[in-house]
């Protein structure tokens, strides 16, 4: 199976949002030992800010939520969501 990953590509999957940098930090760190190729993003939600574990580059939502289904397995996750940018 061939993913076309890259910057174009509009799906992203959001593992965890998260309150603390650090604790942002240390997931990402978690989730790239276990080959996931995760990106710490920071947003603003109702005023506070938020540091959202994400992976993106995915150019189906198909493909996006494969490797979603994988990586919530990997890390132990209840559940992640795939969105488009």
């Amino acid at each position: 199976q061939t993913q076309s990953i890259g910057t174009d590509n509009p799906w992203v999957i959001n593992l965890v949002s998260l309150y603390d940098k650090a604790a942002a930090n240390r997931f990402t760190e978690k989730a790239r030992a276990q080959g996931i190729r995760a990106d710490t993003n920071q947003v603003s939600v109702k005023g506070q800010p938020v540091w959202r574990v994400q992976v993106s580059g995915f150019s189906t939502r198909d493909e996006a939520s494969a490797y979603a289904d994988t990586s919530r397995e990997k890390l132990g996750l209840n559940s992640v969501w795939v969105f488009k940018k």
